[in-house]
């Protein structure tokens, strides 16, 4: 009786152990993950999860300095004789605009994409136009297709680019669509890429889906709003 009494102590010690255990990696933390560019990476504690192209587009700002000018455009000095600088940021709203209308989304899926973007100060001076042709039913395509010109479906980083020269295609640029692929070149010195003559200014911003580029002017030429022509009295 007393070997049974013992058996069932140790029966229970080991199966309160075993509970114990089981428990308590259970309520152990786990890492919390980011996605980046389609792949799962531990968070860092000061790290902030990428968004998708689109929303990064619309939160991403780079901010810059520019030596100020005077009324006459020379340039302003201190009382050491260094210019004074000014601060200017540049944003990607109206590019995360084009390419939600465009439907780049849905176009996307679950795949990963390469976007080059061009900055609202570039866009900004015909951003009502190319906002009136979205709403015509027989403008859109030409908008969309054009934001569309923009956007490689695999991501691919800088450094792809400057290993060598070639083409490729987009997601409005394929066979029979009647487009043209983009043309890369790395110029060089190994650091400079060109994306249809235009060049790279920030490289490798990361979203959950994708790289984002950004480049100084659109890659091909945007659609215009026709002006109507006035009618001649008489």
């Amino acid at each position: 009786m007393a070997n049974n009494r013992l058996m069932r102590c140790l029966m229970m010690a080991t199966a309160a152990v075993a509970f114990s255990s089981v428990a308590s990696a259970d309520t152990m933390k786990k890492p919390a993950m980011c996605v980046v560019v389609g792949m799962e990476v531990e968070k860092t504690k000061d790290m902030a999860c990428p968004k998708d192209v689109i929303g990064t587009l619309r939160s991403h700002v780079f901010k810059y300095e520019v030596a100020k000018l005077d009324k006459k455009g020379m340039i302003v000095v201190d009382k050491k004789g260094d210019p004074v600088m000014e601060p200017r940021q540049r944003t990607y709203k109206i590019m995360a605009d084009l390419l939600a209308a465009a439907g780049l989304k849905k176009m996307m899926g679950d795949g990963l994409a390469t976007v080059f973007a061009v900055s609202d100060d570039v866009l900004g001076p015909m951003a009502k136009d190319l906002a009136a042709m979205l709403k015509d039913k027989d403008k859109k395509q030409a908008v969309a297709t054009a934001a569309l010109m923009h956007v490689i479906d695999e991501a691919l980083k800088a450094e792809w680019f400057r290993s060598s020269n070639g083409k490729i295609w987009t997601y409005a640029g394929g066979w029979g669509t009647g487009m043209a692929p983009l043309g890369f070149y790395a110029l060089r010195d190994h650091t400079t890429v060109e994306i249809n003559g235009v060049p790279l200014a920030e490289t490798d911003i990361l979203a959950s889906n994708g790289v984002i580029h950004t480049v100084d002017s659109a890659l091909i030429a945007l659609p215009k709003m026709e002006k109507k022509e006035k009618m001649a009295d008489g």
